[in-house]
């Protein structure tokens, strides 16, 4: 088909009126849509940026750990005091524990200096102390006198149904050093244990020839039970008790398995000394050595620790040592230390939980007797912890390293110690009781925390439960339990009495 020729279409024209109308009718139809929305629910609207306030948010207790250890210092004087807590809070309506650390250190200084001293030794020679035993304590005793130089006085009681003074307290010079030997070689077995007596005339040796200066120490040294004279625990406590009273020191070694581990531990905790279980005799002349060793590097002697807490807060335990306690504090005798010596005591303390606030725990003091003076220390602030309604708040002021050392040391101690007891007494559920408890009580906690030597008592807890078990099975029953209990017992006192010991002779 050809293509069409283009032709022009005609232009039409439009009126104004018309235009008018069509925009007329476009504004009366928006007009009618706006209506129609405004008709519809709205969403609320949200306020100006400006207008809007934080929410209010409760505040959160500014909890921190306590404070590192650090060591005060007098100066002039031997002796440093250090404090830590294991935590800066507790949680309302718990059980308001918190454990403090005390540390006392001896200047190291005086290592190579010998302070004149007095040692007397009272032995048993009653009945159980026949054979071997007796002979080892005489061997023993005999190398003991070749340590001790001109400077050291010497004493010997033994004991049986009555105490004898074998040895006044003298000087140690070869002549007396001879003498002495043959005395000791010539001691034999008698009948009964009056252990109240050798006591009585061993302090009476020390006290009665006192001399400024000297560093006095008292071992003594058993195979049996207390069973003439005044047995009671009581009375021989107090021999202790007098001992320390006059800044003298008090260890006692027990011997077999026939003697009274608590009694002895207790005559040595009151007497501000040692307790030294040997299943056997053999390590007897090492004990001596040391002991000698401890007591010739004295620096301090009558050390005395006193907390001045606040209204409210209760000291419930310190390592196991005696309390004293009356309205404005609590106090208990560490004894003596020797040159370089640092002693840590885990100290329990109770607090008001009822309510928040700041608690105060006070001050930390420790007195004491160096170069014949006494002389005084304290911490140069006063301790507190927070009562906070925040798990969260109380958990992250633990001082991990602080609280490992509470736990797997002074409460697995702790509980070492309660469950040899129980084993003595026949007590087996009690016994597996105290360590079930011990496990709910940490595995939480270190769970959070994470302290390798926690797990490491906590798994150990585990091993002792069966030994605990074995010890009621099966063949004597009653001497498993009585070595289980003396061997408990001596383990757990040494994770509580960190440093109370020298470890060995030399300086």
């Amino acid at each position: 088909m050809p293509d069409q020729p283009l032709t022009a279409t005609p232009t039409r024209r439009v009126r104004p009126e018309r235009v008018g109308l069509a925009v007329l009718a476009v504004l009366a139809l928006g007009t009618l849509c706006l209506r129609a929305a405004s008709a519809l629910p709205q969403p609320s609207a949200a306020p100006p940026v400006a207008a809007t306030k934080p929410p209010v948010l409760a505040r959160k207790p500014q909890t921190q750990p306590p404070q590192p250890l650090t060591m005060t210092h007098t100066p002039g004087s031997a002796l440093s005091l250090g404090v830590t807590l294991d935590r800066g809070a507790v949680t309302r309506g718990g059980d308001g524990l918190v454990r403090m650390e005390v540390a006392i250190k001896a200047d190291d200084n005086a290592a190579g200096t010998q302070v004149d001293s007095d040692f007397v030794v009272v032995l048993d020679r009653s009945g159980s102390m026949f054979g071997e035993r007796l002979a080892q304590a005489q061997s023993s005793v005999i190398a003991l006198l070749e340590s001790l130089s001109p400077r050291d006085r010497f004493g010997l009681v033994s004991y049986d149904d009555t105490a004898q003074v074998l040895v006044p307290l003298s000087a140690a010079d070869d002549a007396a050093r001879l003498r002495w030997r043959k005395l000791v070689s010539e001691i034999a077995v008698g009948g009964s244990t009056n252990m109240s007596d050798g006591l009585d005339r061993g302090l009476a040796l020390l006290q009665g020839a006192r001399q400024s200066g000297r560093a006095g120490r008292l071992i003594l040294l058993s195979d049996g039970h207390a069973n003439t004279g005044d047995a009671t625990p009581e009375g021989l406590r107090a021999r202790g008790r007098r001992a320390a009273q006059h800044e003298l020191v008090v260890s006692t070694v027990g011997i077999g398995n026939g003697f009274n581990e608590y009694l002895m531990t207790q005559i040595a905790d009151a007497g501000t000394g040692n307790y030294h279980y040997l299943s056997d005799s053999s390590q007897l002349a090492a004990i001596l050595d040391r002991e000698l060793s401890s007591t010739r590097s004295t620096v301090a002697s009558g050390v005395g620790v006193r907390i001045a807490h606040a209204g409210g807060v209760q000291v419930i335990d310190a390592a196991g040592y005696p309390l004293t306690s009356d309205a404005s504090g609590t106090s208990f005798q560490v004894g003596s230390l020797f040159a370089g010596q640092e002693r840590r005591v885990w100290v329990s303390l109770r607090v008001p939980a009822e309510r928040e606030a700041e608690l105060s725990l006070g001050k930390v003091e420790l007195a004491y007797t160096e170069a014949g003076q006494r002389k005084h220390t304290e911490t140069d602030r006063a301790l507190a912890v927070r009562c906070v309604n925040d798990d969260d708040a109380a958990l992250a002021s633990i001082d991990k390293g602080a609280w490992e050392r509470a736990v797997a040391q002074e409460e697995w101690g702790r509980v070492r110690e309660q469950v040899a007891r129980a084993v003595h007494e026949g007590k087996r559920e009690a016994a597996i009781q105290s360590l079930n408890t011990y496990r709910t009580q940490y595995s939480t906690l270190n769970a959070k925390l994470g302290s390798a030597a926690v797990d490491g008592s906590l798994n150990e807890s585990k091993t002792l439960e069966q030994q605990v078990l074995d010890a009621f099975r099966g063949a004597d029953q009653a001497g498993k339990q009585n070595v289980f209990s003396k061997e408990q017992q001596a383990k757990g006192r040494k994770f509580r009495r960190i440093g109370s010991e020298k470890l060995s002779a030399g300086f």
